[in-house]
């Protein structure tokens, strides 16, 4: 069985394993966020619980005329705010717990129960609190979900090939937001509300599986005496010997020993600091040394900042559409609410153009493909102030419009993701040994995570005060300042990088 324990620790399998687990963690968010989920808890809601929450629970169960639509959108921004704090409470945890591991397994499998249970608090849910209890739960699920899945593809993909990996990630996001909706919505009517359920359970089930089959490797660090370079070395659930090479992403077959790639100087993967910084790996003297670098200490480093501010605006913008698009739509073409939810297939189709657009940014830099995608994703939100009619030319506009945004904010997602890993590795190579034994990717893609969740708990609130108080017109323009200015420190930090900074 030496051939299936290759397969299981290839980095094709490792890859897929993490994407799935994404996938279905979106699947069930989105499945369960649905309108026919929420028709089936108007019914089955207490009268009390009826009063706290009259207006979303009636919207969703076409009792829409009855409730304004904005008091809606506040119900709407709660809700989704309690995922996003739930996610911000939840990664420093898991960020610490699968650093500290001998495998991130563990971790992984407890996201996996946090995603069981939520998703069986959602089918009996018959009360507030505990559908807001479910939304906590799956909040933390997506928190190890993604520390712990990004930091597995860290660790067991090359550093030339993780923005690769990285855009698999986003088309699991893509298909997730595609297929959950919509499959909840048949189910619901096919074979009712608790009947709905059974797809989800059935992708839990294949989650596990796979979890549990993958054999992963964890990166450390090894600094002799005779050389600065930095080294790698794994540990395996196998107890594999350090010298077995693994597959890769182009065949099985196919083996590639698997090293810490040394941060080259003069393209997009070399030091954004370049001459800019004068310290040298000379400051650790000794393998001996005591470990001083922390997580934080990778904020010397424009990389990690960047990635943070990066992630929040993306987070940001993807959860402001996420509560006053539907609604936006609903009020200008009067669409119904299955029909609103329609509007975020054309976003999620266009994530697929990501793999594409990883390979190009391997060839040209990843600094200039994301201040492009910033200052794409600004002229579209400028223009979509002209969505003011509902005629099929507006609808058109609005679906070209959505299909940038879509490409873009993938576009910059998977840049930043790849970012982490580069600080943390540039890092190593500037000071080798000063993180000890084991790399700080996990704790990393905690604060990436925490970034991530503070932009979805601010999107929705301040997007849907500017919407309220200002118009649609403000609010476009703010996001399309806001996407347009993120696009400068990448266009900065390049020209700084070719100038050499002395």
């Amino acid at each position: 069985m030496a051939w299936l324990q290759g397969f299981r620790s290839s980095e094709s399998f490792v890859v897929t394993t993490v994407s799935i687990a994404i996938f279905t963690d979106l699947f069930i968010y989105l499945m369960v966020w649905s309108d026919a989920s929420w028709e089936k808890r108007e019914e089955i809601a207490s009268a009390s619980v009826r009063k706290m929450v009259v207006g979303i629970l009636d919207f969703f169960g076409g009792s829409s005329a009855k409730n304004p639509v904005y008091s809606v959108q506040l119900w709407v921004s709660i809700l989704l705010s309690v995922y996003g704090g739930s996610i911000l409470l939840g990664s420093p945890f898991f960020g610490y717990f699968a650093d500290r591991c001998k495998l991130r397994r563990m971790p992984f499998v407890v996201g996996l129960a946090s995603l069981s249970a939520s998703t069986g608090l959602f089918a009996l849910a018959r009360s507030l609190p505990l559908l807001i209890i479910a939304r906590a739960l799956q909040g933390l699920s997506a928190a190890a979900v993604w520390i712990v899945g990004l930091s597995i593809i860290a660790d067991n993909v090359p550093t030339e090939r993780v923005g690769e990996a990285m855009s698999y990630t986003t088309v699991a996001l893509a298909w997730g937001s595609l297929l959950g909706p919509a499959v909840g919505g048949v189910m619901y009517e096919k074979v009712g509300f608790y009947g709905a359920f059974i797809v989800p359970m059935c992708l839990l089930v294949v989650d596990i599986a796979m979890r549990f089959a993958m054999i992963e490797r964890k990166k450390s660090t090894q600094v002799n005496d005779d050389s600065p370079k930095l080294k790698s070395s794994f540990t395996s659930s196998a107890s594999k010997p350090s010298n077995e090479s693994y597959s890769t992403f182009a065949a099985h077959g196919e083996s590639s020993i698997h090293s810490v790639s040394a941060v080259k100087h003069g393209d997009e993967e070399a030091s954004l600091l370049g001459g800019c910084s004068k310290q040298k790996a000379g400051n650790v003297q000794q393998i001996g040394i005591r470990a001083s670098a922390t997580v934080f200490s990778l904020f010397c480093s424009p990389r990690l900042p960047l990635a943070l501010v990066s992630i929040v605006m993306i987070s940001m913008v993807v959860s402001s559409l996420d509560t006053i698009l539907p609604l936006f739509v609903m009020e200008k073409f009067h669409w119904s609410s299955s029909g609103a939810g329609l509007i975020f297939m054309v976003p999620a189709i266009a994530r697929f153009t990501t793999i594409y657009i990883a390979a190009l940014a391997s060839k040209i830099g990843h600094g200039i493909v994301a201040a492009a995608a910033f200052m794409l994703a600004g002229m579209a939100c400028f223009i979509m102030q002209l969505v003011q009619h509902d005629t099929t030319n507006d609808k058109m506009l609005l679906a070209g419009i959505l299909f940038v945004l879509g490409a873009c904010i993938a576009t910059t997602e998977m840049i930043a993701m790849t970012q982490v890993i580069y600080a943390i590795e540039e890092h190593e190579v500037e000071f080798p040994g000063t993180f000890g034994a084991t790399l700080p990717i996990a704790q990393a893609y905690a604060l990436f995570n925490m970034a991530l969740a503070a932009g979805q708990l601010l999107g929705p609130v301040a997007t849907g005060i500017i919407r309220i108080h200002a118009g649609w017109d403000v609010l476009m323009i703010t996001l399309g300042v806001c996407s347009v200015l993120m696009s400068l420190p990448y266009m900065l930090i390049r020209e700084r990088k070719m100038a050499g900074c002395a």
